[in-house]
C-alpha cells in the first residue's frame, strides 16, 4: 500500500501515471530524464502557442470581422486542438512529441518501456488540462 502522508511527493511512476521519459537511444536505461523533459515541454509549449497563433490567425483571415464570442472560443480552442494533436497522436505516433525529439528523449511506459497507448496518452493530457484550470482557478 503507497503512502498517502500529507507532504510526501510520490514516486515516479505514482507521479508520471506509468510514464516516464527516458533517452531516445536507450529506452532500458533506468534513470529518468527529468532535466531534458522539462526543457522539452518549454519547447512544446512555445511550438503550440506559435502554431495556435497561426491556426488563429487563418481563422481571422476566413472571418474579418469575427464575433468577440468568436474570437474568446477560438483562441483557446485552436490551442487546445493543437496541443492534443501534438501530444496525443504525434506522440503516440513517434513516442515523443516535437521538443522531446529535439533533445533526445522518448516517452514510454514505466513497466515494459514500449510505447504509450493512445488512451493513456489521452487520459494524461486530459488530466494535465484539468489540473492547468485547477490552478489557474485556484489563484482567483
Amino acid at each position: 500500500m503507497p503512502d498517502r502522508r500529507v507532504g510526501r511527493q510520490p514516486d515516479v511512476e505514482d507521479a508520471s501515471y506509468g510514464l516516464i521519459v527516458v533517452q531516445r537511444w536507450n529506452v532500458r536505461e533506468p534513470r529518468e530524464r527529468t532535466a531534458r523533459w522539462r526543457i522539452a515541454v518549454a519547447v512544446d509549449i512555445l511550438l503550440h502557442s506559435f502554431v495556435t497563433f497561426i491556426v488563429f490567425g487563418s481563422y481571422l483571415v476566413g472571418h474579418p470581422d469575427p464575433p468577440l464570442w468568436g474570437v474568446l472560443l477560438a483562441l483557446p480552442g485552436s490551442y487546445l486542438a493543437v496541443s492534443f494533436v501534438h501530444r496525443v497522436f504525434l506522440q503516440w505516433w513517434w513516442r515523443a512529441t516535437l521538443g522531446k525529439l529535439l533533445l533526445g528523449v522518448v516517452l514510454v511506459r514505466s513497466d515494459t518501456r514500449e510505447r504509450p497507448p493512445l488512451r493513456r496518452l489521452a487520459g494524461v493530457w486530459l488530466l494535465s488540462l484539468v489540473l492547468t484550470f485547477a490552478q489557474l482557478l485556484d489563484g482567483l
